[in-house]
């Protein structure tokens, strides 16, 4: 008698798991129309994102949450290293250096400042890698100086201390990674001086938050807290 061996097969189907698909932030601003590249910009892991927007500014947004850090506002003739923008022309070159050997790039690009300053080459860093637009930005002393949150992380109440060299109208918002408007601590007219306002975050989800802080409804400075429970 012959014995009929029946080989069962179990077939495995691999499943992609699409628990990464999905919008983690998006821009509103529809102008930001040429995506440059991702760098690490500052001291946190994360890579920012640059793109030259239909104003002809350079605009870096934070790889996770999206919020603006850093803009080149009115400049004029702006030209990225690499790129040659405003004729139309990519080359491809990488706009991104690590000029001052920390670890950390920056970007290069050249332009004036003002109309009718003389045409300079930039470089610049976020906060905290050494370089930034300071040298060469007239205005740069009047911009407000925010203080890393204390405790942090933290649970549930932070301090967050600013320091402002010139009155304005301030805002101090806070956001979630997802760049989505968590609250808002400041909203009024300021004069010079030092000033500390207290986050209550009872009733707020653990996680990582990003507070803001901007004059007369510009962006200035952003810095990462965390709500620890």
């Amino acid at each position: 008698m012959k014995k009929i061996v029946f080989l069962m097969c179990m077939v495995f189907i691999a499943i992609p798991a699409f628990a990464q698909i999905g919008i983690i932030w998006q821009v509103d601003e529809g102008y930001l129309n040429q995506y440059l590249g991702s760098a690490n910009m500052d001291d946190d892991p994360n890579e920012e994102l640059v793109y030259f927007d239909s104003s002809y500014r350079i605009v870096i947004l934070d790889g996770v949450s999206g919020l603006i850090e850093w803009d080149s506002g009115d400049w004029y003739l702006i030209r990225i290293a690499g790129y040659n923008t405003g004729y139309g022309n990519n080359y491809g070159f990488s706009p991104f250096c690590d000029g001052n050997n920390d670890g950390i790039k920056e970007i290069t690009f050249g332009g004036m400042q003002n109309s009718g300053d003389p045409y300079q080459e930039f470089l610049v860093g976020i906060t905290g890698t050494g370089i930034d637009d300071e040298p060469y930005n007239s205005n740069a002393n009047t911009r407000p100086l925010l203080s890393q949150n204390y405790p942090n992380p933290f649970n549930p109440n932070t301090t967050i201390e600013y320091q402002l060299k010139k009155a304005g109208y301030i805002e101090l918002k806070i956001y979630n990674v997802k760049g989505q408007l968590v609250d808002t601590l400041v909203k009024d007219n300021q004069n010079t001086g030092n000033y500390s306002v207290i986050w209550d975050a009872k009733g707020i989800s653990s996680g990582v938050y990003f507070y803001q802080i901007s004059v007369d409804g510009k962006a200035t400075e952003t810095k990462k807290a965390i709500n620890l429970k």
